[in-house]
């Protein structure tokens, strides 16, 4: 799997270690890990970037995200808005994020989110690799497949009509549908026992 890993530079010296070791731990497990330098000098260097520098940031961390297969944050340190927001993209973008946090360090903000693709973990130098493989696994379970399909003008201005009516994405409702008819189709529950 391709992983875009980020975390505050804020707290880059506090943190920095296990910053590194949550990289090193997804690697070791066989993934390749994506991520920004997370430096102190790296956020001052950030905070002084022209306006063009700053739309270049912003398109790279969209193309990570939009190339990955899972998001891993540390976010121990409830600092900006900047992880809470890359955290909604993600989302947005049906990744499946993984936010780390050190114990007692919980966000009561974060620790609300039921979205189906996210997992808030609490973890330790000596928990990290099962939180991470658990992770992992979750990860494999929520990552969509694509697959195209053709259908008629009929059925597409259907599907613009339900999705402004309900205010969701078409690709919800058409699995909204599948999973409603899964759910009621006795002969695939047989043979999945």
């Amino acid at each position: 799997m391709l992983i875009y890993f980020f975390a505050t530079t804020s707290q880059s010296q506090t943190y920095q270690q296990s910053y590194m070791d949550i990289i090193h731990t997804i690697e070791k497990l066989g993934h390749k890990v994506l991520y920004e330098p997370m430096e102190e000098d790296t956020r001052q260097q950030q905070q002084h970037m022209t306006a063009e520098e700053r739309q270049s940031f912003y398109r790279r961390f969209m193309q990570q995200i939009n190339k990955c297969d899972m998001v891993v944050a540390e976010v121990s340190y409830p600092s900006s808005i900047n992880i809470g927001y890359r955290i909604s993209i993600a989302l947005e973008k049906n990744k499946p994020v993984l936010a780390l946090h050190a114990k007692d360090k919980a966000s009561p903000f974060l620790d609300g989110n039921t979205s189906e693709r996210f997992l808030y973990e609490e973890y330790t130098p000596a928990t990290l690799r099962k939180t991470i493989e658990r992770a992992l696994n979750f990860a494999e379970q929520h990552t969509d497949a694509r697959f195209n399909f053709f259908i008629s003008p009929r059925h597409i201005n259907f599907l613009d009509f339900i999705s402004r009516k309900r205010k969701i994405p078409k690709s919800v409702y058409l699995r909204e549908l599948i999973e409603r008819d899964r759910q009621a189709n006795h002969e695939y529950k047989e043979s999945q026992s």
